[in-house]
């Protein structure tokens, strides 16, 4: 009878314990999952501040020994940028491993052929400028030197909101394999 009334106590702190708990963890995964998404919404404007000076020409070369790449140069500022063609229209962009999606402003979407209307701005981001909303959009392809990417993600932002193209992961993760070491960024597809 005794190991009953003790089995029956340890049962009962056992489950009065398991809504304390699991709050708990409820609590960690919401803060959690919402740092993760405001880190990718911040991402787009990361580089913002840092890239104030107009972009230095892009230095980097093609070898094929390994298939194709292009390996870039970091400039004075530790920044990686290249002439990219973006549906098939020449820009210059400032490639960002820290940033979700490749970033470009209306006006750059204009010249990339890419239609929006105000309504297609639904997406809240957080800029170096403040919070502002961002159009989705997926680029034909993407191409630097040899290499061509299709089908990129990419937040199309209003002009005043960004003044750097940035190249992030949605189009790094297409790509075979990137890495950066010693200053330089070598990039393969």
């Amino acid at each position: 009878m005794l190991k009953l009334v003790v089995w029956t106590v340890v049962g009962a702190s056992v489950v009065a314990a398991i809504p304390h708990y699991a709050s708990q963890f409820q609590g960690r995964l919401a803060d959690r999952q919402a740092a993760e998404a405001q880190s990718a919404v911040g991402d787009l404007a990361r580089v913002q501040d840092s890239v104030t000076a107009p972009a230095v020409k892009p230095t980097y070369q093609a070898s094929y020994a390994a298939g194709r790449s292009i390996r870039l140069i970091a400039d004075e500022k530790g920044h990686f940028t290249g002439n990219f063609r973006v549906n098939g229209t020449p820009l210059q962009g400032l490639i960002d491993t820290g940033a979700t999606y490749v970033a470009v402003n209306q006006s750059t979407a204009r010249r990339l052929g890419v239609a929006l209307s105000p309504s297609d701005f639904v997406y809240g981001v957080q800029t170096a400028n403040g919070e502002t909303k961002a159009a989705k959009v997926t680029l034909s392809h993407v191409e630097v030197g040899s290499l061509r990417v299709e089908d990129v993600e990419a937040f199309v932002l209003q002009d005043q909101n960004i003044s750097v193209n940035l190249i992030g992961m949605s189009f790094l993760n297409k790509l075979k394999s990137f890495q950066v070491a010693d200053g330089e960024l070598l990039l393969v597809n």
